[in-house]
Protein backbone atom coordinates (compact mmCIF):
# COMPACT_ATOMS: atom_id res chain seq x y z
CA UNK A 1 0.00 0.00 0.00
CA UNK A 2 2.88 2.68 0.81
CA UNK A 3 4.54 1.46 -2.88
CA UNK A 4 0.92 2.57 -4.57
CA UNK A 5 1.36 5.63 -2.57
CA UNK A 6 4.76 6.57 -2.91
CA UNK A 7 3.84 5.94 -6.63
CA UNK A 8 1.31 8.25 -6.59
CA UNK A 9 3.11 10.80 -5.13
CA UNK A 10 5.85 10.70 -7.62
CA UNK A 11 2.96 10.70 -10.91
CA UNK A 12 1.79 13.79 -8.65
CA UNK A 13 4.60 15.26 -8.65
CA UNK A 14 5.63 14.55 -12.00
CA UNK A 15 2.10 15.80 -13.21
CA UNK A 16 2.71 19.13 -11.47
CA UNK A 17 6.01 19.73 -12.95
CA UNK A 18 4.38 18.85 -16.51
CA UNK A 19 1.65 21.34 -15.29
CA UNK A 20 3.80 24.07 -14.53
CA UNK A 21 5.82 23.66 -17.42
CA UNK A 22 2.56 23.55 -19.68
CA UNK A 23 1.57 26.50 -17.83
CA UNK A 24 4.99 28.32 -18.33
CA UNK A 25 4.72 27.48 -22.47
CA UNK A 26 1.53 28.52 -22.24
CA UNK A 27 2.11 31.98 -20.71
CA UNK A 28 5.09 32.63 -22.70
CA UNK A 29 3.17 31.72 -26.19
CA UNK A 30 0.63 34.00 -24.93
CA UNK A 31 3.03 36.43 -24.58
CA UNK A 32 4.54 35.72 -27.89
CA UNK A 33 1.02 36.32 -29.47
CA UNK A 34 0.47 39.80 -28.29
CA UNK A 35 3.86 40.73 -29.61
CA UNK A 36 3.05 39.26 -32.48
CA UNK A 37 -0.28 40.73 -32.78
CA UNK A 38 1.08 44.24 -31.81
CA UNK A 39 3.56 43.62 -34.56
CA UNK A 40 0.41 42.87 -37.16
CA UNK A 41 -1.09 46.04 -35.63
CA UNK A 42 1.92 48.53 -36.54
CA UNK A 43 2.85 46.48 -39.83
CA UNK A 44 -1.45 47.03 -40.60
CA UNK A 45 -1.24 50.61 -39.89
CA UNK A 46 2.50 51.21 -42.27
CA UNK A 47 0.19 49.10 -44.96
CA UNK A 48 -2.64 51.71 -44.05
CA UNK A 49 0.08 54.27 -44.52
CA UNK A 50 1.45 53.06 -47.94
CA UNK A 51 -2.42 52.84 -49.15
CA UNK A 52 -2.93 56.46 -48.56
CA UNK A 53 -0.10 56.92 -50.05
CA UNK A 54 -0.69 55.41 -53.26
CA UNK A 55 -4.25 56.56 -53.34
CA UNK A 56 -3.00 60.35 -53.44
CA UNK A 57 -0.46 59.24 -55.93
CA UNK A 58 -3.21 57.83 -57.97
CA UNK A 59 -4.81 61.45 -57.74
CA UNK A 60 -2.06 63.14 -58.44
CA UNK A 61 -1.08 61.27 -60.61
CA UNK A 62 -4.67 61.41 -62.63
CA UNK A 63 -4.67 65.07 -62.07
CA UNK A 64 -1.08 65.55 -64.22
CA UNK A 65 -2.67 63.35 -66.57
CA UNK A 66 -5.52 65.56 -67.13
CA UNK A 67 -3.47 68.45 -66.81
CA UNK A 68 -1.36 67.37 -69.62
CA UNK A 69 -4.23 66.41 -72.19
CA UNK A 70 -5.47 69.89 -71.68
CA UNK A 71 -2.11 71.95 -72.28
CA UNK A 72 -1.75 69.36 -75.26
CA UNK A 73 -5.41 70.52 -76.56
CA UNK A 74 -3.71 73.76 -75.86
CA UNK A 75 -1.02 73.55 -77.83
CA UNK A 76 -3.02 71.90 -80.55
CA UNK A 77 -5.13 75.28 -80.94
CA UNK A 78 -1.92 77.31 -80.55
CA UNK A 79 -0.12 75.28 -83.70
CA UNK A 80 -3.61 75.96 -85.34
CA UNK A 81 -3.65 79.67 -84.60
CA UNK A 82 0.23 79.66 -85.73
CA UNK A 83 -0.69 78.18 -89.11
CA UNK A 84 -3.84 80.63 -89.67
CA UNK A 85 -1.61 83.65 -88.84
CA UNK A 86 1.10 82.11 -91.45
CA UNK A 87 -1.85 81.59 -93.87
CA UNK A 88 -2.92 85.57 -93.43
CA UNK A 89 0.87 86.70 -93.34
CA UNK A 90 1.23 87.56 -96.79
CA UNK A 91 -2.25 89.13 -96.97
CA UNK A 92 -0.98 91.03 -93.63
CA UNK A 93 2.13 91.86 -95.61
CA UNK A 94 0.80 93.73 -98.43
CA UNK A 95 -1.42 95.10 -96.77
CA UNK A 96 0.96 96.88 -94.56
CA UNK A 97 2.49 97.82 -97.87
CA UNK A 98 -1.06 99.32 -98.44
CA UNK A 99 -1.23 100.79 -95.69
CA UNK A 100 1.92 102.50 -96.24
CA UNK A 101 1.60 103.78 -99.58
CA UNK A 102 -1.87 105.26 -98.27
CA UNK A 103 -0.31 106.94 -95.43
CA UNK A 104 2.60 108.68 -97.52
CA UNK A 105 -0.26 110.02 -99.92
CA UNK A 106 -2.12 111.34 -96.72
CA UNK A 107 0.84 113.06 -95.79
CA UNK A 108 0.80 114.52 -99.26
CA UNK A 109 -2.68 115.57 -99.28
CA UNK A 110 -2.19 117.10 -95.69
CA UNK A 111 1.03 118.93 -97.06
CA UNK A 112 -1.15 120.14 -99.87
CA UNK A 113 -3.90 121.26 -97.60
CA UNK A 114 -1.70 123.47 -95.60
CA UNK A 115 -0.33 124.95 -99.37
CA UNK A 116 -4.52 125.78 -100.02
CA UNK A 117 -4.84 127.18 -96.53
CA UNK A 118 -2.01 129.51 -96.92
CA UNK A 119 -3.24 130.92 -100.03
CA UNK A 120 -6.79 131.35 -98.80
CA UNK A 121 -5.52 133.08 -95.94
CA UNK A 122 -3.90 135.17 -98.60
CA UNK A 123 -4.63 135.19 -101.86
CA UNK A 124 -2.85 137.58 -103.02
CA UNK A 125 0.55 136.64 -101.25
CA UNK A 126 2.29 135.17 -104.70
CA UNK A 127 4.06 132.74 -102.75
Amino acid sequence: YNNLIAFAEKELVRLRKDYDTAVLDRNERSVQLVERYNEEVVFQEKVNVQDAKLKNAYIELRSRDDEIRLLELQIQEEKREIALLRKKLPVKRALDQELELYRICLESCQDRLIELEKILENPNDPA
